[in-house]
């Protein structure tokens, strides 16, 4: 079976999932990541909030040239409605200036970010999803439909994220050039657009692929997929409740390269940049309007 699940798709797909809680809260524990690259502490790099969904420093990995990205600069997260007052405690001592909410108008209609932390200036895009609900449904009703259909799909779509978030991108680079303040990016779940934003980041700091694309899987390890799973049998209400029942029915191991990532969804995207721009650090060069001396800036403000 072959069909394209566009980035417009995969929105409506997170709404649906999280519309009832449903994806979990970062686990506290330290998760194992074996993705035979450079060895780094997951424990530390988590910030273990209450209400927060996969809320992490991006620092801390070694660069190319040997030097070491700032910790309490620059964090990624998913969706922030859930965060207690104790959470914006915490955050509150991160010295965040800047949040850029990736998802879509929708999404932040439906769920809310109440800040209340100290001020920061928020950055978004209005857009939104134009995907057929019913064809979505329809490909989700196929009793065929596998894991591999599912992997396959979700890599047709991420290289759409490069064009649907290149605003955002762009007023996120901007931010990190002409602020001192740390900086905080997220989605929904904090896994697809929020990692590719935090490969374009971790690229143009000098951190070699490899690594960038293991911050990237440790995703699977900070998302509890169990929760994530509406169960067989309850009854589901709402706007999605169809859908939602569709995800019920299937298996978890064929609904997980939706629930968690896969290398092969990061890796479309690197290639789409690669064979358009030649690089990642050329897409960010032609596509973002960020300039050699730019990253030198960058490196400067955020390397140690």
């Amino acid at each position: 079976m072959k069909f394209k699940l566009t980035h417009l798709a995969f929105a409506l797909l997170s709404t649906s999932l999280v519309a009832g809680g449903t994806l979990a809260h970062a686990s506290t524990e330290a998760p194992q990541t074996d993705v035979g690259v450079e060895s780094v502490s997951s424990s530390e790099r988590l910030i273990p909030l209450e209400g927060g969904r996969n809320f992490r420093d991006l620092g801390g990995y070694t660069t190319t040239d040997g030097r070491t990205v700032k910790r309490g600069k620059i964090f990624r997260s998913g969706v922030l409605n859930g965060l207690t007052d104790e959470d914006y405690t915490i955050i509150d001592g991160l010295n965040i200036g800047t949040v850029v909410d990736f998802r879509t108008t929708e999404e932040r209609q439906t769920e809310v970010t109440q800040w209340r932390a100290s001020p920061v200036e928020h950055i978004s895009t209005d857009y939104a999803m134009d995907f057929a609900r019913e064809e979505f449904a329809r490909i989700f009703a196929d009793p065929n439909v596998s894991a591999a259909d599912i992997e396959h799909a979700m890599a047709e779509m991420y290289p759409t994220i490069l064009d649907s978030q290149l605003e955002n991108y762009k007023q996120m680079f901007a931010r990190l050039l002409q602020k001192d303040e740390g900086l905080l990016f997220h989605c929904t779940a904090g896994k697809d657009r929020t990692g590719i934003s935090a490969l374009l980041i971790l690229t143009a700091l000098g951190v070699d692929k490899e690594t960038a694309i293991a911050d990237y899987m440790a995703s699977n390890d900070y998302l509890d997929f169990d929760a994530m799973l509406p169960k067989k049998g309850e009854q589901q209400d709402g706007p999605h409740a169809e859908m939602m029942a569709l995800f019920a029915r299937l298996p978890e191991d064929v609904l997980q390269p939706l629930m968690g990532v896969k290398r092969s969804m990061i890796v479309a995207a690197i290639d789409e940049m690669e064979r358009e721009h030649g690089s990642i650090i050329g897409y960010i060069h032609n596509e973002l309007d960020v300039s050699q001396q730019d990253i030198a800036v960058l490196r400067s403000k955020y390397l140690d």
